[in-house]
């Protein structure tokens, strides 16, 4: 399974998939992750979060250009390039 080519935010660079603990919710590294990655502009989206509206994916992050977040619909080119 693979996204439709140009519309995947790991291929925009807008995305990363991390482990090492932080694939578990509730760990340390997950909340230390939790607590200070959006100081540097990234988040674990809230569809991916338990009770979220997409599958449970923690080791999920995405870079939230400006204000709004990385899934706030449009494609993600539309939204890297703010068009």
């Amino acid at each position: 399974l693979a996204a439709t080519p140009g519309t995947s935010e790991h291929g925009w660079g807008l995305a990363v998939d991390l482990c090492d603990g932080i694939e578990d919710y509730g760990s340390t590294r997950y909340e230390w992750m939790r607590d200070n990655a959006p100081l540097y502009g990234w988040d674990n989206p809230t569809w991916a979060r338990p009770g979220g509206s997409g599958p449970q994916e923690s080791w999920h992050w995405e870079y939230l250009i400006g204000e709004g977040g990385g899934s706030g619909g449009g494609t993600d080119a539309e939204y890297a390039y703010g068009q």
